[in-house]
């Protein structure tokens, strides 16, 4: 490999940091690519990277190393996985000391089927298109997974697909795993007398959006996992499912979900499913807009620090039920016209610099809550919070669902 570098001149590429070496590449496999479009609104102007331009056009065997480098944005690119994967497969085929450098990866795969306004388009061709599509989607697989088995020091890993099956493949430091896939399939391996998925033991934080299929096999799958973020729809037995995932993770420190669940109001205690660990969990994040809220139910969660909830919050009248929210750090709360304006008025007069509290945000639901019309209300709670040390504001509603809940 050393000679490979110095045949290019290229020493220095495994002294940047991957920071740096993210944008250099993502910037000059663009440039550098016929896969992609000339008129492509994403790529960079050449005045806004001269420098990167000038080396690009004087060194053409740059790209030679910038495409198995990170050939994972080849990707994300409009052709899609159909216009790469092979190439991918082929250059890790012929050039395999390349594996050990592939760090992220980032998989989205869409079934590519014809226009179904054609004229042509009949019911016979549209049931062969289907056919084509599900083969084509088994062989990118197929190739994405001989990908993933030689890429050894993957450390993150994103996949956006229909369908996709789990290989039972090790990630020894794997630290990053978000599986947006609808339907997921976990394929078993047998090891001994037990069948078993196989282990990516470093994973810090795993990112799913279904549940059914994988909390029975989490505790192998990623037992050190701390951070599980959760984009599901919420069925009548979700909660179940969640409880066992919760309970699967026993170094769990951060919880978030988003549950799009709108029409009427019902009630599901997701609270009670996180109880296996309220001794374990600083930070838990909801997006629930659909469920109400108990929120009395974190009293026993001893160690939490910084708390975002968006939803319909119920409970007591009383606010030494929610005394609780003093000892957090920060709390983050859409504003509606029920209890979370009123719980916000009695934290500005309870809370004193004695207490952990740091920061309160609030994000308004409506322009038509009342207290909010009031500016005098605002200041009054605003000087309150102030005269605690507490950072304390208000910030309009945000299209990007995932600023509400979602952690830094």
């Amino acid at each position: 490999m050393n000679e490979d570098k110095s045949k290019h001149g290229l020493d220095f590429l495994t002294t940047i940091p991957i920071e740096l070496k993210t944008e250099i590449f993502k910037y000059l496999c663009s440039h550098c690519t016929s896969n992609i479009s000339d008129n492509d609104s994403t790529r960079p102007q050449p005045h806004d990277h001269e420098s990167l331009a000038k080396l690009c056009l004087t060194c053409r065997s740059l790209r030679d190393v910038a495409q198995p480098i990170l050939y994972h944005y080849f990707w994300c690119q409009k052709h899609g996985p159909d216009s790469t994967m092979n190439s991918f497969a082929w250059t890790l085929n012929e050039r395999p000391h390349l594996a050990g450098i592939i760090r992220r990866v980032e998989f989205l795969h869409f079934d590519v089927l014809p226009d179904h306004e054609s004229r042509q388009f009949s019911v016979l061709s549209a049931l062969n298109a289907h056919q084509l599509a599900k083969s084509l989607s088994k062989i990118h697989f197929m190739l994405f997974d001989s990908v993933l088995a030689q890429a050894i020091n993957l450390e993150e890993l994103t996949v956006t697909a229909e369908t996709w099956t789990l290989p039972a493949i090790d990630f020894p430091r794997l630290r990053f795993l978000r599986l947006n896939v609808r339907h997921l399939d976990i394929e078993q391996q047998l090891s001994g007398d037990n069948m078993r998925v196989r282990a990516a033991q470093q994973i810090e934080r795993l990112w799913l959006n279904t549940v059914s299929e994988i909390c029975e096999y989490l505790p192998n799958l990623a037992p050190n996992t701390q951070r599980l973020t959760l984009e599901i729809d919420f069925p009548e037995d979700a909660e179940l499912e969640v409880e066992e995932l919760v309970k699967g993770l026993p170094k769990l420190t951060t919880f978030e979900l988003q549950a799009m669940e709108f029409g009427d109001f019902r009630q599901i205690d997701i609270l009670s499913t996180l109880l296996a660990r309220k001794d374990d969990l600083t930070r838990i994040g909801l997006y629930i807009p659909g469920i109400l809220i108990d929120l009395s139910r974190l009293k026993g969660f001893s160690n939490l620090k910084h708390l975002r909830l968006a939803g319909k919050i119920q409970g007591s009248e009383d606010f030494e039920e929610y005394l609780f929210l003093l000892r957090l750090e920060s709390l983050w709360i859409e504003l509606d016209v029920d209890k979370p304006v009123w719980l916000v008025a009695q934290m500005s007069e309870r809370v004193s610099r004695d207490d952990n509290l740091k920061s309160v945000k609030c994000s308004r639901l409506s322009d038509d809550i009342p207290e909010l019309q009031d500016a005098s209300w605002y200041q009054n709670v605003k000087t309150k919070f102030e005269a605690a040390g507490v950072e304390f504001e208000i910030v309009p509603n945000c299209d990007d669902r995932e600023d509400y809940y979602m952690f830094d």
